[in-house]
């Protein structure tokens, strides 16, 4: 059998935000979590196995750590996550950086009590997300929206959600939060959208 010496295909996206993360330099992040993010903390159980998703250079995903989750910060860009894995490493702060395409990648079935995602949208990947949460764990999803197009035409649309959709996508679990709830006491740019949203604990 002839064997295969291809390499293996990259991820053009990724190679991108490598570019982009390796340009941009060392500087090293806050553990500064997004304002809804902290501002709703204390409704979470600040305690088990996070996953910040399209974690970049860690910012929330060292934030996390510091409310008493075990986190676990993904990108595909392993230059975002140079920083992220010497600031854990220097701070104690438990942080495990995980480089992996998230375009085809997938965790195991209820694995997590919180999932974080903050500007990444990747429409194929949005239904799996809540299969990855144990049942009584949370998402936190924000992302641009449409009005973000107003200020920044040249962005791209394909990575936005209309206002309120993104309380469709995720109906299937209970929304605590988001930024079509103006109760919430929490202050949002309009250009993005949010949710805060907890999983059943019923077992089916």
């Amino acid at each position: 059998m002839k064997r295969n010496t291809e390499p293996t295909p990259v991820n053009p996206d990724i190679a991108r935000w490598n570019r982009k993360y390796e340009n941009a330099g060392t500087a090293r992040v806050a553990p500064e979590g997004e304002p809804e993010l902290v501002a709703l903390s204390d409704r979470l159980d600040n305690r088990g196995l996070a996953l910040d998703v399209a974690a970049g250079r860690g910012r929330n995903a060292l934030y996390l750590a510091t409310l008493g989750y075990r986190v676990i910060a993904c990108d595909g860009a392993v230059s975002a996550l140079v920083g992220c894995a010497g600031i854990s490493r220097d701070t104690g702060l438990p942080v495990y950086c995980m480089a992996c395409d998230l375009e085809s990648y997938r965790f195991g079935t209820g694995l997590f009590d919180l999932l974080v995602v903050v500007r990444y949208l990747n429409r194929p990947l949005l239904p799996v997300l809540p299969t990855w949460i144990r049942p009584g764990g949370w998402l936190f999803y924000k992302t641009f929206n449409t009005r973000f197009l107003e200020t920044n035409p040249r962005f791209n649309p394909a990575y936005t959600v209309e206002p309120g959709e993104l309380n469709e996508i995720f109906s299937g679990l209970d929304i605590r939060a988001s930024d079509t709830d103006r109760t919430t006491g929490t202050v949002s740019d309009n250009r993005f959208s949010f949710v805060l949203a907890r999983k059943s604990s019923a077992v089916s």
